[in-house]
């Protein structure tokens, strides 16, 4: 599968029995059964904890989570993320709404990301535990 027709199938969950089971197994399952989750840690991604239920024995997941990954310092997606929030907000407001100098890097990652303007990935979900 190429990496678009992945984007066609994939849905990183939201809310739901998938949502649900993957908080369950990286707060709660992953500490009381760590032998289910194996390769996966407490500070592994939402995604990785979805693939992985996704991918298992009793999925809870109707689809994979979709590809993701966070800007790195250095990488030109960082770069872009600090100039967006050091030049680009103040000379073409217009063009990122929404977002000001203050904006996490998740959120410009994300803008940048939804309008295809520089080399952003979709961003990972933030961690919610």
């Amino acid at each position: 599968e190429s990496r678009a027709e992945v984007n066609l199938v994939c849905e990183t969950a939201r809310s739901g029995e998938c949502y649900d089971s993957v908080m369950y197994g990286a707060t709660r399952g992953i500490k009381e059964h760590p032998e289910w989750y194996s390769n996966l840690t407490s500070q592994s991604s939402f995604e990785d904890f979805q693939l992985h239920i996704y991918t298992g024995p009793k999925p809870k997941c109707n689809k994979a989570p979709c590809p993701c990954q966070n800007a790195v310092v250095g990488d030109a997606c960082h770069r872009s993320i600090e100039w967006v929030k050091s030049v680009g907000v103040k000379k073409h407001p217009e063009d990122f709404f929404g977002i000001t100098a203050l904006s996490s890097d998740l959120d410009v990652q994300r803008l940048l990301h939804e309008k295809r303007m520089e080399p952003c990935p979709r961003p990972c979900v933030p961690i919610p535990w």
